[in-house]
């Protein structure tokens, strides 16, 4: 083996023994075999360090880290930091990969000279693969600049398909937040890869069967808020930038993303605490939006999640379900239809979400 592995691979793990032989198996048995394992137990409180120590003795290409808890973005960090392959990639430790995985996304990227490659994946649901896909089809197996495609900046966070140029990462300072016992730590290093990344690849094929259903999703006060510090590391890395200004607009729409998603998987006080937090910050970039992306009806269901009391919207609502109803009647009976509010859009809006460049 090579003094510089092909591939280093960091698996974070924290009480996860029903699922890791599974996950370690798949990485061990990779047909590339000049690779190092990270292996990065988070002070798990169940077997997870003796099943790390069972293959450890058997691999040697495994390293074993243990340390107390820390949280998902340090213990990333660390593996980062430890790596010494020319490419690194994350695999979450209830996860399993396919074996020819590392050896396809290695090539790719000595073929391409990209930064990142990126695949699709499987959703692993009650033991049956989903094939998933992140992009269109028009972005896949082609080099693209991530500043000039925004739509990249809107796929899922799925850092462990993927493999990154190591000194790519370490150049440009590319980390995880490290925000204590915080989830969706993702959101804000995958921005800060494409904001920073000048070519990427994307694969149609799959490799990662990513397993969905078994989390125990805890929604203390301090998770509830933990995607506004995603959103503050994403504006302060932007705003240590020349792109700052470019990328304002599509850093706001990023916000209205992110939030909308947080405030739907939210209830009872949880969600009434994160509305008072997202109507100040709506109401803060609302200047930086192009409505242009979205219907009137979708502008106006937007507005009435950050404030559903407002009156005016609501009127709005109601009287665009009113027209669209009336619309489709007489399109049944074949009648003319003549629409006084012409100002409404009856038609989805096609428009592409800014770009930086």
């Amino acid at each position: 083996m090579n003094n510089v592995p092909k591939v280093s691979i960091i698996v974070p793990v924290y009480n996860v023994e029903q699922y890791l032989d599974e996950c370690l198996s798949s990485i061990v048995r990779q047909t590339l075999k000049d690779i190092e394992i990270l292996v990065i137990n988070d002070g798990s409180t169940d077997g997870s360090l003796s099943i790390i120590k069972k293959f450890a003795d058997i691999d040697k290409r495994i390293v074993v880290v243990n340390k107390k808890n820390e949280g998902y973005g340090k213990t990333l960090n660390r593996g980062i930091r430890l790596s010494r392959g020319k490419y690194i990639g994350i695999i979450e430790s209830d996860d399993f990969v396919d074996e020819q995985m590392y050896e396809d996304l290695f090539f790719l990227a000595e073929k391409t000279d990209t930064e990142v490659v990126k695949s699709c994946w499987f959703n692993y649901i009650n033991n049956n693969d989903e094939y998933c896909r992140f992009m269109s089809d028009d972005n896949y197996e082609r080099i693209l600049n991530p500043k000039k495609e925004s739509a990249i900046f809107y796929a899922q966070n799925s850092v462990w398909s993927a493999i990154y140029n190591r000194e790519f990462l370490l150049k440009n300072n590319l980390f995880f937040l490290e925000t204590p016992g915080a989830s969706f730590q993702d959101v804000s290093f995958s921005y800060k890869v494409w904001f920073t990344a000048k070519n990427v690849f994307f694969t149609k094929k799959a490799y990662v069967h990513y397993r969905i259903g078994h989390e125990q999703s805890t929604l203390s006060k301090g998770k509830i808020f933990c995607i506004c510090d995603e959103i503050n590391e994403i504006n302060r890395f932007s705003e240590d930038s020349v792109l700052a200004h470019e990328s304002y607009a599509l850093r706001c729409h990023l916000l209205l993303n992110n939030y909308l998603w947080n405030i739907n998987r939210l209830s009872g006080e949880s969600k009434e605490l994160f509305r008072k937090v997202f109507y100040n910050e709506f109401n803060r970039i609302k200047g930086g939006i192009d409505k242009k992306c979205f219907t009137l009806k979708q502008w106006i269901k937007i507005c009435l999640t950050v404030d559903p009391n407002n009156f005016l919207y609501k009127t709005a609502l109601v009287s665009i379900n009113l027209i669209r109803l009336l619309f489709k009647e007489r399109i049944r009976k074949q009648e003319k239809t003549y629409i006084i509010f012409g100002c409404i859009p009856l038609k989805k809006v096609s428009c592409k979400y800014p770009n930086i460049l």
